[in-house]
């Protein structure tokens, strides 16, 4: 597990502003690549990611609270800079989070979906940026050997987006949270 940059702010409170790292994780299972970006702004740390860790198989990339730009842009990339994410990370599947549990932003929780859907459908045949529904299953690349649009061969994923409820240190139910459970098939060989 390697951790990797992210570009957002972080406090708890109004006096530690910027104290702790931000970060997303790359998780290397049996020489599979799997990319979450956890929370992040969209920026040079992609192509740096992308050219460090080869190949991605999978990477996990927010598309919401972007609203408005002025404001969130630092913190938060449009649909539109998750595509051009995916295109620098090179990786051969992404799956879209951090939209949809709440409004956190002025874009809610169904304009980010809406927008990528627009964006996917302006951009290269090669793009593949999936909205997963809740519960709907996933099954990235095919039974023995997925070949990438970038020339690698890459064991297949399962992934699933399910719902969890989360309780506190008091045992109070919060709300619910999108998760996906990503699931790395035995490996196949290379070709």
């Amino acid at each position: 597990m390697h951790c990797v940059p992210a570009q957002h702010f972080s406090s708890r409170t109004p006096f530690d502003r910027n104290r702790t790292l931000w970060c997303g994780w790359v998780v290397n299972v049996e020489g599979t690549l799997l990319y979450f970006a956890g929370d992040t702004g969209f920026g040079g740390h992609f192509a740096e990611i992308g050219s460090h860790f080869k190949p991605l198989r999978l990477a996990l990339l927010p598309v919401g609270a972007y609203e408005p730009e002025w404001f969130m842009s630092p913190v938060h990339m449009t649909p539109e800079q998750a595509i051009e994410a995916q295109r620098l990370l090179k990786a051969g599947t992404a799956i879209a989070t951090h939209f949809g549990t709440f409004a956190l932003a002025d874009d809610g929780m169904v304009a980010p979906v809406e927008r990528l859907k627009v964006a996917l459908r302006m951009s290269s045949p090669a793009v593949k940026l999936l909205v997963l529904a809740e519960g709907e299953p996933c099954r990235v690349g095919e039974a023995k050997s997925y070949h990438s649009v970038f020339g690698s061969t890459l064991s297949p994923v399962s992934c699933v987006v399910k719902q969890r409820d989360y309780e506190d240190e008091n045992g109070n139910r919060t709300i619910n949270r999108r998760c996906i459970a990503v699931d790395l098939d035995e490996p196949s060989a290379q070709m």
